[in-house]
């Protein structure tokens, strides 16, 4: 006995060790609170041994006369641990996070919790990591998020080392990442990004029963679909609702007519002018229920005029388009305090409506021409989106030093209208004309007539809706990703056809927020972390050290 109790000390270290280790691991590790536990009954037992071998050296210890004076302090220690302990269990029992990022970049965004909330009970999500992966916490993460707003979500993660048959069931074949997101016998899945906007898209593929087929209208010098690189491009945008559920064809108005089954039209950025039985088509599309996004840009600046006739026509939907440009004397809704027209839109800028519920962030407008509702349009439901402020007008004359005359449009100017076709024969579609085909209409002199646009089975129905902007460069490439920009437009075609689900501020990677520093910064740096601080520590050790021995 006495031979044990030589060495009683090794159990009393090892225990000490393991019982540390095992409330560690029951800590940090709460997915391994079982074997924690088996090493915190482990440690406890070793400790017992310890006492039990040792047990007369350590009533020795505990009546001497330096540990009654240590009692107090180890009272107050245990008490701080017992504290820690029923900081954590409540922060466990009641698990709350504050997102305290300028971008609110850890925050489900409005169309997140949308998205999630209302399709939780048909999907269910399954992540395939390794354990202790990078994107297996990034999914732990964002599960634990989705599941806050619903509770109902089913999740489960499987590592496909441990679990192979699961893998090969879902034909999982790597470590390094894998999700899948199951709705009866349709699937979707995401091996290398798993982003929040991923997810979101992923589901709104998953529950939309068909894509969502848009036209993008082409041949008059719209900005190209194709084109993701030049700063007047628009194939960011396209990207981006190929993401979701859309697909975007080119249509051809002058030779193929709208397609009846394009479920929205869009006229981005037209150069050139249409011809009358273009006009005609877009009318009979929009008046037999058909949606038009028109994305115009002014023309003051340019030397010729962006398809006067397109423009002019916007007017049979109950929308004037101003031949102007929107000046913002007020420096907080403007790019620069020299660039009066670089209009800026802020929260304060939009009305209530569909799509502009949520937008919270600035959309960046370069040049913008007035869209305004005709007063008392019969047949027509129009609906301001957004406008300049009080102090802005609309300039019909460019000039170094522009001031509102008395005949221009004040403040504050509307840039952005949506009209419903309550009554469709308010369009005044002219009818179809027995005419046959020219080869081709642009290299003929006289173009078919206006009749000849509209299908001979046109047949009227309300329901059509029009919005139309007076800036179009805010969606080309280099200006989608600033603000809200994209929301705007996304939110404009998702109303347009009827996708309610895809309504609000989206999901985006977050802005990079690194911090870069100059080579003396950098210095200044080292010199603190690695110098002042550690010095700091060991000198004030130094002058206890002195101060005791002086004593």
């Amino acid at each position: 006995m006495e031979r044990l109790a030589q060495w009683a000390w090794i159990f009393g270290i090892a225990g000490i060790l393991v019982l540390g280790f095992g409330g560690t691991s029951y800590f940090l590790m709460p997915e391994n609170h079982q074997q924690a536990w088996i090493l915190i009954g482990a440690g406890g037992a070793l400790l017992g041994i310890y006492a039990a071998a040792d047990r007369d050296r350590l009533s020795e210890g505990v009546s001497a006369r330096s540990t009654q004076k240590a009692g107090g302090a180890l009272t107050l220690i245990a008490l701080a641990g017992v504290l820690c302990v029923g900081l954590y269990i409540l922060a466990v029992r009641y698990d709350h996070t504050w997102d305290l990022t300028r971008d609110q970049a850890f925050t489900l965004s409005e169309q997140s919790v949308k998205v999630v909330s209302t399709s939780a009970p048909k999907i269910k999500i399954y992540g395939f990591f390794a354990r202790y992966s990078p994107g297996s916490r990034q999914f732990q993460n964002l599960m634990k998020s989705f599941k806050q707003v619903a509770p109902d979500l089913s999740v489960e993660e499987v590592d496909p080392l441990r679990d192979p048959l699961k893998a090969q069931e879902f034909k999982v074949s790597t470590e390094w990442g894998s999700v899948v997101i199951v709705q009866g016998a349709r699937e979707e899945r995401l091996e290398d990004d798993f982003s929040e906007k991923a997810f979101v898209n992923a589901i709104i593929r998953l529950q939309s029963e068909k894509d969502h087929r848009i036209c993008w209208s082409a041949g008059h010098g719209e900005s190209g679909t194709d084109d993701d690189e030049t700063r007047d491009g628009m194939g960011q945008l396209i990207l981006k609702l190929e993401d979701q559920n859309y697909q975007v064809t080119k249509s051809l108005i002058a030779t193929e007519g709208v397609d009846p089954n394009c479920e929205a039209l869009v006229i981005a950025w037209p150069v050139q002018d249409f011809f009358p039985h273009e006009l005609e088509a877009i009318a009979a599309y929009v008046a037999g229920g058909g949606r038009l996004l028109a994305l115009v840009e002014p023309d003051l600046v340019s030397e010729v005029p962006y398809a006067p006739a397109f423009t002019q026509d916007l007017e049979r939907y109950g929308i004037h388009v101003g031949n102007d440009v929107v000046l913002e004397p007020n420096p907080s809704f403007v790019m620069s305090g020299d660039r009066p027209f670089d209009l800026i839109l802020r929260e304060s800028s939009f009305t209530h409506h569909p799509i502009t519920q949520g937008l919270r962030a600035v959309v960046s407008m370069p040049t913008t021409r007035s869209v305004t509702p005709i007063a008392d349009a019969a047949g027509i439901e129009a609906t301001v989106l957004a406008s300049s402020t009080p102090e802005s007008w609309a300039e019909t004359v460019v000039n170094q030093d522009p001031i509102p005359d008395g005949d221009e449009v004040r403040g504050p100017v509307s840039v952005g209208v949506a009209v419903e076709v309550v009554d469709p024969a308010v369009l005044r579609v002219v009818a179809h004309e027995e005419v046959p085909a020219p080869t081709d209409v642009f290299a003929v002199d006289q173009p078919p007539p206006a009749g000849f646009g509209v299908p001979k089975d046109f047949s009227p129905k309300p329901g059509g809706r029009v919005v139309v902007f007076g800036d179009a460069d805010f969606a080309s490439n280099r200006r989608l990703i600033l603000g809200n920009n994209q929301d705007l437009v996304l939110n404009t075609l998702a109303w347009l056809v009827d996708e309610e689900a895809q309504l609000g501020e989206r999901a985006d990677n977050a802005a990079d927020q690194r911090i870069t520093l100059t080579g003396l910064e950098f210095g200044v740096l080292l010199l603190v972390s690695l110098l002042l601080v550690p010095g700091a520590a060991a000198l004030m050790a130094l002058v206890v050290l002195l101060r005791r021995r002086l004593l």
